[in-house]
């Protein structure tokens, strides 16, 4: 009688090759997913570079911004002490007792003698950002463009000038 060769079918125990490799795949790509994502909204390389307000683009150019200068204390003749005397304030009718007259976040001083704004009106140009805003983000608030290298005014505002 021939013996036959046959080995009883037994579960193995072990998982296939097969399902092991279809795991790993998946989460490699999950991996790379999580870290795509993670990539753009950090680094966000879409956003833009400039930003428009009303007609005018904001550079990110670099600049020299002004530093808001201090009016000195106590100055003789100089009531709201923002660097004009009350006489040059009376010549341009800005408030004598207040030194920002028009509420746009300079000095009287600063639009008459650095940006040659109107120290009456908040908004010089009329493009709807007062003239602070637009000097504190390095846009001219006269017109379009940027402001640059106002160092020497505003040293020269600092010393007196």
């Amino acid at each position: 009688m021939p013996i036959q060769n046959t080995l009883p079918s037994q579960p193995s125990s072990r998982p296939s090759v097969f399902s092991r490799r279809f795991v790993v795949i998946g989460l490699v790509i999950l991996l790379v997913a999580l870290a795509g994502a993670a990539i753009i909204i950090t680094l966000d390389p879409f956003a833009k570079n400039t930003t428009t307000n009303t007609n005018q683009t904001i550079s990110n150019e670099p600049s020299i911004l002004p530093q808001k200068v201090t009016p000195p204390a106590g100055t003789p003749g100089d009531k709201d002490s923002d660097g004009l005397s009350d006489s040059e304030e009376a010549q341009l009718k800005t408030n004598a007792e207040n030194a920002d007259s028009d509420g746009d976040q300079l000095f009287d001083k600063e639009e008459v003698k650095i940006y040659f704004t109107d120290p009456l009106k908040a908004d010089t140009d009329g493009d709807g950002l007062k003239d602070g805003e637009e000097v504190s983000t390095g846009q001219n608030p006269k017109g379009t463009g940027i402001l640059r290298d106002l160092q020497q005014g505003i040293e020269g505002l600092n010393n007196g000038a």
